[in-house]
């Protein structure tokens, strides 16, 4: 059994859902925070689907303390996962935090309870990530190493950590001028942190991921990355919220395979590697790789395309009828 307490976040999408829950009861943690945000009542379908989400973590069939935080009404993604990491870290002192399409490998719950324990006092470490874009680029020969990227693909943090967090990112005309050039190791690389941030911070995205990123930043916080993938990310479909079929027609980050970390060789010293970094911005962030898409996986994606417009030609069918 698992010591560390796990916090999972679901709405709407119960076969996801299912998968990730399958993994988390491997685990059998100790304790047990689900978050669910509400329907939105002019989604047709969706009060259905958040319920049938919520009976597949119904039924916890091993010893386990159990959490949970059902919204009565729509918060939206920002607000939902925001609000509802503040409640599991006044709940809990640290934990590990799954999204409904985080499929982690069965070695990711030890890797991260074990970076947690290690790194429990350290407050330069502000998050661990189950997240390797390129585990075919070893920059070392240790498990994991450090860096200033923020991966939420499969984390986990500390209250100590999570007590920086501003949604609003009120001190942002600061940061932007003072600390990001610092972070930035050419303009391009400035321009492009500053372009989503802008955006964020004029409240023109629905999101709560970039404000942890600004939050850790404006402590000059580290994330632990593993040397192998540990999470899969099954949400490049229609019903994702920010992992669309319609947004991420490459997906080149998508349903990556993961692999088991094994037992854990640790870094000699708390440093971050800007050799990764540095990869890292060049080949995941300014210039992403492409993916060609099997002929299954086209097969797939257009089918829900034509599920998606049949049902909207047929909306006015079934209204006359």
């Amino acid at each position: 059994m698992n010591q560390t307490p796990v916090a999972l976040f679901i709405f709407r999408r119960p076969d996801l859902t299912q998968r990730v829950f399958d993994a988390i009861a491997a685990a059998k943690p100790a304790q047990l925070l689900i978050v669910c945000d509400g329907a939105r009542p002019d989604v047709e379908g969706e009060q259905s689907l958040v319920e049938q989400t919520q009976a597949v973590v119904a039924n916890i069939d091993w010893p386990c303390q159990v959490h949970r935080r059902y919204a009565s009404e729509n918060l939206g993604c920002g607000r939902c996962i925001s609000e509802g990491l503040q409640w599991v870290f006044e709940t809990v002192e640290e934990a590990i935090i799954l999204e409904d399409d985080c499929l982690p490998n069965p070695s990711f719950f030890t890797y991260c309870s074990e970076m947690l324990s290690r790194y429990r006092e350290n407050t330069s470490v502000m998050a661990v990530s189950g997240t390797n874009y390129f585990d075919q680029q070893r920059f070392s020969e240790d498990s994991y190493y450090f860096s200033k990227y923020f991966w939420c693909w499969g984390w986990a943090s500390w209250s100590r950590a999570w007590k920086h967090y501003d949604r609003t990112m009120k001190d942002y005309s600061t940061f932007r001028s003072e600390i990001l050039p610092e972070l930035c190791e050419s303009r391009a690389e400035f321009r492009f942190h500053a372009k989503n941030f802008d955006r964020v911070a004029a409240g023109r995205m629905d999101t709560w991921d970039y404000q942890c990123a600004y939050s850790f930043w404006r402590q000059r916080g580290l994330c632990i990355h593993p040397a192998k993938n540990l999470i899969s990310n099954l949400g490049f479909r229609a019903d994702g919220t920010h992992t669309g079929a319609d947004v991420d027609a490459d997906a080149w980050n998508a349903e990556l395979p993961t692999h088991d970390l094994g037992p854990l060789r640790h870094p000699a010293a708390v440093i971050r590697n800007e050799a990764a970094d540095r990869y890292l911005t060049q080949h995941a962030l300014l210039h992403p790789p492409k993916r060609r898409r099997t002929f299954a996986q086209r097969l797939r994606r257009h089918g829900v395309h034509l599920a998606k417009s049949f049902r909207k030609l047929s909306r006015p069918l079934r209204k006359a009828a």
